[in-house]
């Protein structure tokens, strides 16, 4: 009974999780529709966003990591970007 609970809380969570981290749908036609009547000083902030995750992705390491600066700049730059969760990513 406890072990079925904790699984269902468990698929709950784990449901959740995948909603928030889903991209976003949307054409690339609105995406830049939109990001046209978006504030400069906003789209500075997500290029800079993003421009750090690269900066981590491509160090010369197996396994890249975070650090705590990298962690720090990423919070500040978030706050800046309102739809920063958005992915706009360029495959697909």
């Amino acid at each position: 009974m406890v072990a079925k609970s904790v699984a269902k809380v468990g698929q709950l969570i784990n449901s959740k999780i995948k909603s928030w981290t889903k991209p976003g749908v949307s054409s690339r036609l609105a995406e830049a529709a939109t990001d046209l009547l978006r504030p400069r000083v906003e789209l500075i902030a997500e290029n800079a966003f993003l421009r750090q995750q690269l900066t981590v992705l491509n160090r010369q390491i197996d396994k890249p990591a975070f650090t705590s600066f990298d962690r720090f700049f990423l919070v500040l730059l978030a706050g800046w970007v309102r739809h920063w969760k958005i992915n706009r990513s360029c495959a697909g």
